[in-house]
């Protein structure tokens, strides 16, 4: 039985939980302009509107989700061992190694190298569980079997194909006497997650250990428990925009970035980013590490220190840019493109970004807000940049007559 307290599925998106780069973040930051510069010109503007579509979690809005969503979904009167889900080692045959030591009963040993989300995750388990004596923290076998613990609660940041979930979970059943355990109805896995694709569950469920049919006194389905905060599916374009197939036509035609790479891990596509650790099924322009071929953004699957200062400042009145391609737009508007859409399709450009340049023009009083006519202002801005410029250069300026002293 797949079930959902939260109701994740019909939840509408909080904009409060997710932080994003404007265009105006975006031109501003020399550290970004150093990695479009790897694009040709014609696909920079493609890769700024990809920067746009993603949606950055903080820790704290993370950890505060995994404090109430456990506060919500866990009884006084009941124990629960907390484990997190991890990415597991393999052996010489590239078999997964069993996640239970089988002479001791413990939890084997991880890696002693940082690994990011598994580590912030540990951190906040160790902290959940310190609070409440009826909550465990990764305890070994022996500790399930004399407190009689029958709830193991999973948790993951984000879940796309589910592979590492369903993984992991197999990993645990390799030890026969957990899986006996399991096959008695003596476990139920609470998998916790703070956005997972939709389609997850049945494929985690289709890929464990055990069977479904109907004629099974304890079927899978009905040990397993999924919770969540947010669900997505597979309709790339609510993630990605109007844009998506040129969107996807980048990402595949990069051939600094592996087939397996390209599109993320599992071909997923995902847009979501957690300040503790950068997914890898989100498209790898961002994230893969081509040595002298490519820069990612992310170098190491982690967000700069730079990248996460531009999230969370303002952008400064006194320091705000007129990019070049306000240019373009002012010219053909003077031509007579009097429509958005006709100004979109000229420029070759999403719609929000052209809202973007149109609203930055209103500002300046280079355009009537109300009819989006030329200014005297703006007509005198033309009449001082006649000259043409490559299209969509990404380059900035600032006007020396708009500087202040």
């Amino acid at each position: 039985m797949i079930l959902n307290n939260y109701q994740a599925k019909c939840a509408k998106m909080h904009y409060q939980d997710f932080k994003k780069l404007t265009f105006e973040k975006i031109h501003g930051s020399s550290d970004i302009n150093i990695w479009l510069n790897q694009f040709n010109e014609s696909d920079k503007n493609l890769a700024l509107i990809m920067l746009s579509k993603l949606r950055f979690v903080s820790r704290d809005t993370y950890a505060q989700w995994l404090q109430e969503e456990v506060s919500r979904n866990t009884l006084n009167d009941t124990k629960y061992a907390f484990y997190s889900i991890r990415k597991l080692d393999e052996d010489e045959t590239n078999t997964f190694i069993p996640y239970w030591n089988d002479a001791t009963g413990c939890v084997i040993d991880r890696s002693g190298q940082s690994l990011g989300s598994e580590d912030f995750v540990y951190s906040l388990i160790s902290s959940i569980t310190r609070e409440r004596d009826y909550l465990y923290d990764h305890p070994p076998l022996s500790t399930l079997k004399e407190n009689r613990i029958k709830n193991l609660i999973l948790i993951d940041d984000a879940i796309g194909s589910g592979k590492r979930v369903y993984s992991f979970i197999n990993s645990m059943l390799i030890n026969k006497t957990f899986k006996s355990w399991w096959s008695l109805g003596l476990i139920n896995f609470h998998i916790y997650s703070f956005m997972r694709n939709s389609n997850a569950p049945k494929n985690i469920i289709k890929n464990i250990v055990g069977s479904d049919h109907s004629s099974r006194t304890y079927k899978k389905s009905s040990k397993i428990i999924f919770y969540g905060k947010y669900t997505y599916s597979d309709n790339l374009h609510k993630r990605w925009g109007e844009n998506v197939q040129e969107i996807l036509t980048l990402c595949t035609q990069n051939k600094k970035i592996p087939n397996w790479a390209n599109k993320g891990f599992g071909k997923v596509m995902s847009n979501l980013v957690f300040y503790h650790s950068v997914p890898n099924n989100i498209p790898g322009i961002f994230w893969f590490d081509g040595g002298d071929n490519w820069s990612p953004l992310f170098p190491g699957r982690t967000i700069p220190n730079w990248m996460t200062f531009l999230l969370e400042n303002s952008t400064e009145e006194n320091q705000q840019i007129i990019p070049f391609q306000i240019v373009d737009i002012l010219k053909l508007i003077n031509k007579g493109y009097v429509s958005k859409s006709s100004l979109a399709s000229a420029l070759d450009i999403d719609m929000s970004l052209l809202n973007y340049y149109l609203e930055k023009c209103i500002n300046l009083n280079l355009l009537n807000g109300n009819t989006l006519r030329i200014t005297a202002i703006g007509r005198n801005f033309l009449h001082n940049h006649p000259k043409p410029i490559p299209k969509w250069n990404q380059d900035l300026y600032i006007p020396n007559s708009w500087c202040s002293d």
